[in-house]
Parts: structure tokens; C-alpha cells; sequence
């Protein structure tokens, strides 16, 4: 499945240590939970956060990466595979 920048609504945790940690996301008609976030990095330059994260979906192991624009405020899915 190629997936390339998808508006996603997202549930989140923000931690008073001012981490945040996505839980779930909705793709389509979808609630998929997030069981493994393998790693997160904040790109330089736009101060973006990025989530490389698994999770089974159908019986399926699925990797895939969340990015969260911190100046909009919004979620997107970058990349499944």
C-alpha cells in the first residue's frame, strides 16, 4: 500500500514532560491502534515529529510512519508498508 501525506484524526497522549505519543488513528473507516512505536525523531528544520510506528492490522504486520505538523497542529500518515 503506498500512502503518501493523508490527513489522519489521531488520539493522543501528551505527557507533562512535553512528550506526546499517538495511540490510534482513524484511516478510512478504520480505527487502527498503534502497538509498537519503534521511533520518534523531530526534524530540523520545520520542528515536525516523526513517529515510526507498527501495528497488526488484519493479521497483518504493518510499518509505517506518522508525522505531526506542529505548526498546524495536525496528523498525517507518510508511509505504510
Amino acid at each position: 500500500m503506498n500512502v503518501r501525506d493523508v490527513l489522519v484524526d489521531t488520539i493522543v497522549a501528551f505527557h507533562k514532560d512535553d512528550a506526546i505519543k499517538p495511540l490510534k488513528f482513524k484511516y478510512g473507516d478504520k480505527l487502527i491502534n498503534i502497538d509498537l512505536i519503534i521511533t520518534s525523531d523531530v526534524e530540523r528544520q520545520t520542528g515536525n515529529v516523526i513517529f515510526k510506528c507498527f501495528s497488526l492490522i488484519d493479521n497483518f504486520k504493518w510499518h509505517y510512519v506518522l508525522r505531526f505538523d506542529s505548526k498546524n497542529c495536525k496528523w498525517y500518515l507518510s508511509s505504510i508498508n
